[in-house]
């Protein structure tokens, strides 16, 4: 059976029967397209394709993002915010560090 080119996408049925190939070329030619359609597999929707690629490149063009919390304390401190106050027993007062436009 002929292989198509590493560009063009592989059906289905290839990619069962050539697994081993898809992942080699997928390492040195990079990234293989895999076509499936609703008729080879019922539960896909209408005609997809799929992409076939090293774990190594898929992290190097999609770097894990940072936990929320990280980049909650990455962000710049200290503009255009005001220290909060506090009342004699220690306590909080609420709203204290909002700036609020004063007319004039």
């Amino acid at each position: 059976m002929d292989t198509p080119n590493s560009k063009e996408p592989w059906t289905l049925k290839e990619a069962n029967a050539h697994l081993p190939q898809i992942l080699r070329l997928a390492e040195v030619d990079g990234p293989q397209y895999i076509s499936a359609s609703q008729t080879e597999m019922p539960s896909i929707e209408g005609h997809k394709t799929f992409v076939l690629m090293p774990a190594e490149v898929w992290r190097e063009k999609n770097p894990p993002k940072k936990p929320l919390g990280q980049r909650l304390l990455d962000l710049p401190r200290g503009v255009g915010v005001k220290e909060p106050e506090y009342d004699e027993g220690g306590r909080y007062i609420a709203f204290s560090d909002i700036v609020f436009d004063k007319e004039e």
